[in-house]
């Protein structure tokens, strides 16, 4: 006989009203399926387990917008996707305040040099 599958929206939702122990089945429970979501999309593993945890502490301070009738794994899904394009914005910045720094040099030396 086939181990029962965890329900995973029934645990979102004892987590949604503060069941720590529900919250912790629920990460057990899908750690594996957003690791390989957000593995997918980022190189570095240091960088891939703190998009996991991120995710993780931004779920349990969202779970109360979560609504039973959704997919859970979506859901989660979505603030992962969101905390990567977090992610993505600051590696840019990071980027371009490298650049941006000689670029602004030469623009303020540009005027005096007219």
């Amino acid at each position: 006989m086939a181990p029962q599958a965890v329900n995973i929206e029934s645990l979102a939702l004892k987590a949604a009203s503060g069941d720590e122990v529900a919250f912790t089945a629920l990460v057990t429970a899908t750690i594996n399926d957003l690791r390989l979501f957000v593995a997918l999309r980022l190189s570095s593993l240091d960088a891939v387990e703190e998009v996991v945890q991120t995710t993780y502490i931004a779920c349990w301070q969202s779970l109360g917008v979560y609504r039973a009738e959704q997919p859970f794994l979506p859901w989660l899904r979505g603030i992962a996707g969101n905390r990567l394009a977090r992610v993505a914005r600051e590696h840019q910045r990071g980027r371009r305040q490298q650049g941006g720094d000689r670029l602004l040099t030469l623009e303020v030396l540009a005027p005096d040099e007219v």
